[in-house]
């Protein structure tokens, strides 16, 4: 019983059956025989009254008094006799004991000589009852008195005698069995306080670990009620409370970091934007100042151009300025959801060659090698036709830039159940490790020489991932022991490739 109230309990109960035992025996100490003399004294005054007014008593019929007589006797623990006023005569059983006879004998005997006392009861008509100690028995009695009527009205007096020492013989008894009494009250009383306090305090304490495990956030502990009081209705009650802030404290966290989340994705857009508002404006810097610089020295007439070179130079970096621009209205078009796919099915084969077709004069000057050998002539996929141009535009563009002069450029097509991996490799490259997070952010360029490049606008990696990924597809940049291998996924048609 290591609880608080567990002992509070203990201690409370075995105090109030300690003291429900005092005082019981502090009853039967100090006022068990007084109350039991007044009941006995009522009870035999009553019984004789009913006793007297006997109808069946009438005339000389002393065969029905006298059972009657017996039978009083023996529910009443006590002795009667009748007192004849004409004659003076005594009357009593003949059981009656020789002390009783003289008791009664000299009860009579005194009532015979006292003429004022017969009168009062004769005239009351009630019964007369006294306790005293009668030398006779040694003890103390209870004397009731009455007149009875047998021949004619009150021609008699009924006494009936009854004995206080049987319950001091009890009492006597009870005081011997005190000392067994209370120690098995004691034991009795601590085994209750035990029983009362498990059977109060467990369900308590369990009760407050439930809620102190609720104050610390966990929700995980449930009271299991065994019946239906108070104590397990505060228990399905903290049950329900305890389900229903969980439920509220998860929703809550959903929530929480549903707008941790936004607020990180607003935070990073507007990084995005305040990089994007950067670059844009170093991006367009340069072509804007050669553009101004060129125009302000042939309107000055500081710069001649008969060949019309100076306007070649400002119309190329007006292209580039285009470029940029549309490429950020692209990527603008794709990151807000308005750029939707529209697909189709093609095939992959012949964009791919289209594509190299393009780009064969790139190739030449540098003297690359192509390995693109496909084992089947046809493979359809399915895509939006002009996205995905774009897609292999860039990674075919940023692999013939890349490539060192002479070397090759791999290209392979690869089933993958439903889907078609395509892989574009590039020897001799290599990409920084700690670069290869950064490739697909917005005017990123792996060239750090400075070297403007009129076909890059840092923009091209950006808006194939958008496009890659409005297509759902797998795709990625890594080094390879010879090269640089880029890599997307597109899903196979259902019409089926031709070999």
């Amino acid at each position: 019983m290591n609880s608080k109230i567990g002992k509070r309990i203990f201690i409370i109960t075995l105090l109030t059956l300690t003291i429900l035992v005092s005082l019981i025996l502090i009853f039967q100490k100090s006022f068990f025989e007084k109350f039991y003399i007044q009941e006995k004294t009522k009870n035999l005054s009553n019984n004789l009254d009913t006793f007297s007014k006997n109808n069946s008593f009438k005339g000389d019929d002393s065969t029905t008094l006298l059972e009657s007589m017996y039978k009083f006797q023996e529910d009443n623990n006590g002795q009667l006799g009748v007192l004849y006023l004409d004659t003076s005569k005594v009357f009593f059983p003949p059981n009656t004991r020789s002390e009783f006879k003289n008791l009664f004998r000299s009860i009579f005997n005194g009532l015979a000589s006292d003429k004022a006392t017969v009168n009062s009861l004769i005239s009351s008509g009630k019964v007369k009852t006294e306790t005293y100690y009668s030398e006779e028995l040694d003890t103390n009695i209870i004397v009731s008195a009455c007149p009875m009527s047998l021949n004619y009205k009150y021609d008699s007096i009924l006494i009936a005698v009854s004995t206080v020492h049987p319950i001091r013989e009890a009492s006597s008894v009870l005081s011997s069995f005190i000392p067994y009494f209370i120690a098995v009250s004691l034991l009795v009383a601590v085994l209750y306080s035990v029983i009362l306090s498990r059977y109060i305090a467990n369900p308590l304490i369990k009760l407050n670990k439930i809620a102190t495990k609720m104050s610390n956030m966990d929700f995980s502990e449930r009271y299991t009620p065994k019946d239906n009081d108070e104590i397990n209705n505060l228990g399905e009650t903290l049950n329900f409370l305890s389900s229903n802030l969980s439920n509220a404290l998860e929703e809550l966290k959903s929530k929480n970091l549903s707008l941790q989340n936004e607020v990180e994705r607003e935070r990073e857009i507007e990084e995005m934007r305040k990089n994007f508002i950067a670059n844009v404006s170093h991006e367009l810097k340069t072509p804007i100042g050669i553009i101004e610089g060129y125009a302000e020295g042939l309107r000055d007439g500081i710069l001649k151009d008969p060949d019309g070179n100076y306007f070649n130079i400002i119309i190329d970096e007006a292209h580039k300025m285009n470029k940029l621009v549309m490429d950020m209205l692209e990527l603008s078009k794709i990151q807000s959801g308005v750029l939707k796919p529209k697909f189709e099915s093609f095939n992959l084969i012949r964009m791919i060659n289209l594509s190299l077709r393009k780009y064969e004069g790139l190739i030449n000057e540098k003297n690359l090698s192509i390995n693109f050998n496909p084992s089947f002539e046809y493979l359809y996929v399915t895509g939006d036709t002009f996205q995905i141009e774009q897609v292999l535009s860039n990674f075919i563009t940023n692999a013939i830039k890349y490539t060192p002069n002479n070397e090759e450029i791999i290209i392979t097509l690869e089933k993958l159940n439903e889907l078609i991996l395509v892989s574009i490799e590039n020897l001799g490259a290599s990409i920084a490790p700690e670069e290869l997070d950064n490739i697909w952010n917005k005017f990123y360029k792996v060239d750090k020489s400075g070297k403007r490049d009129g076909n890059s606008s840092g923009l091209g990696l950006s808006i194939t991932r958008g496009i890659l990924d409005l297509h759902k597809s797998s795709y990625g940049i890594k080094n390879t022991e010879k090269g640089v291998l880029a890599f997307f996924t597109l899903e196979a048609s259902k019409e089926t490739e031709y070999e």
